[in-house]
């Protein structure tokens, strides 16, 4: 293993759910991408040995390799500090989103397909180990200069394999957060990121998040367009400790079609089988890489998994 002197930090990149993330470079002069953990998980790192947030980064990055998954390359463990050295990448998808905002240039439907579909594969290969990523937006999503979309910062990530486990409803930023998590949902499952795409895949279209409001305007905006669920639409309304707060909200939903205009029929639809309020009734990752949407997908993307069974 390798000591942390053995890289040199040349530039800081940001942060992450529970880490600080700086660019490196090695003796060799290759670069990377390291985490450092915030002052509060050293804490926990003197009393519990290793932060939590380390722990669930290192166990699942060490059970994923995927092309679409951003690759640990090291773990470094040294007194009061715990670092974790990734490959590293140039940009993430806010960015590039933010930059064609700013130059009012839009991604073009292909740009926008090859994206969401990579984004589907990292996803599919996440809950086909049994794993939540439960963070998923723009800027966990690095993208190397090939147009390669990487997914990160997996801290807050969970592996699923009992059925019926009660998890925090405290995860997901705020505008890629499913309503029923909103409400109080701690049974959710692989659907709580088939949300968080469906926002992802309108943001891609908008150039600005799909519902873009701050707590607790956001479930309210959710269902001006969605509409409020009703227990005879959504019977596990019921079993939701904040259900109460909304059920006589009575809003009939205006729809998304003339927000979602420049989307496609098919793309259109596959958006909507993202974002059903009734988790159950979302589209699996898996399921919607057949979606009809793809059906002219560029060869580029294509050609990335010609050898996808080597990540598998």
């Amino acid at each position: 293993m390798k000591k942390l002197r053995n890289y040199e930090k040349i530039d800081k990149l940001g942060k992450g759910a529970y880490g600080f993330i700086s660019k490196a470079k090695d003796e060799k002069g290759n670069e990377f991408a390291i985490k450092e953990f915030s002052q509060k998980d050293k804490k926990e790192l003197k009393n519990e040995g290793i932060p939590p947030s380390a722990i669930r980064e290192v166990l699942a990055l060490t059970n994923l390799v995927h092309i679409n998954i951003e690759r640990l390359i090291d773990i470094l463990h040294i007194p009061d500090n715990y670092t974790l050295v990734f490959e590293f990448v140039d940009t993430d998808l806010k960015k590039i989103i933010d930059s064609r905002k700013k130059e009012d240039s839009r991604f073009t439907p292909a740009e926008v397909k090859s994206y969401l579909y990579q984004l589907l594969k990292g996803v599919a290969y996440i809950h086909k180990n049994h794993f939540l990523h439960r963070d998923l937006k723009p800027g966990n999503l690095l993208i190397t200069k090939d147009k390669v979309l990487k997914i990160a910062d997996f801290g807050l990530c969970r592996s699923c394999f009992l059925p019926d486990k009660d998890y925090s409803n405290n995860v997901v930023t705020y505008g890629y957060r499913s309503p029923d998590v909103f409400l109080g949902n701690t049974q959710y499952s692989y659907d709580i990121d088939i949300w968080s795409i469906g926002c992802i895949f309108a943001e891609l279209v908008l150039l600005e998040p799909l519902f873009n409001k701050t707590e607790p305007y956001i479930l309210k905006y959710i269902f001006t367009f969605l509409g409020t669920p009703t227990l005879k639409t959504y019977p596990g309304l019921k079993y939701l400790p904040l259900w109460e707060d909304y059920k006589n909200e009575k809003i009939e939903g205006i729809g998304l079609r003339e927000k979602m205009k420049d989307l496609d029929n098919d793309g259109f639809d596959l958006l909507m089988k993202f974002l059903q309020i009734d988790p159950n009734k979302r589209i699996s990752a898996k399921e919607a890489l057949n979606h009809p949407y793809f059906k002219d997908l560029d060869e580029k993307t294509k050609k990335l998994y010609i050898n996808e069974n080597l990540n598998k």
